[in-house]
């Protein structure tokens, strides 16, 4: 979920002044959690750093990991929460 509290501390720290903060909750769909795991991984550099005993055992662990947000249609919706905050250097 992120903590917040610590992410306004660090603006704060670095000099500007929080006008506004405020929380997006929603869903990530895929097709599948095959789908999920093959986009996180393969749109980063750990693909380059793993071998395919690793990458299985990421998805292995991401069906067990994620298994209950499987939908009824064969899909899968992870929650998802974003934190955007807006800020100034006054």
């Amino acid at each position: 979920m992120g903590d917040v509290d610590r992410t306004r501390e660090l603006i704060t720290e670095a000099g500007l002044t929080v006008t506004e903060a405020t929380t997006h909750i929603g869903a990530a769909r895929f097709d599948s959690i095959d789908e999920l795991v093959k986009i996180e991984v393969e749109s980063t550099p750990l693909i380059d750093r793993i071998d395919d005993a690793s990458y299985h055992a990421i998805i292995a662990d991401a069906c067990e990991a994620l298994s209950e947000f499987e939908a009824g249609e064969g899909g899968v919706a992870v929650p998802n929460v974003g934190h955007i905050f807006a800020a100034t250097n006054r």
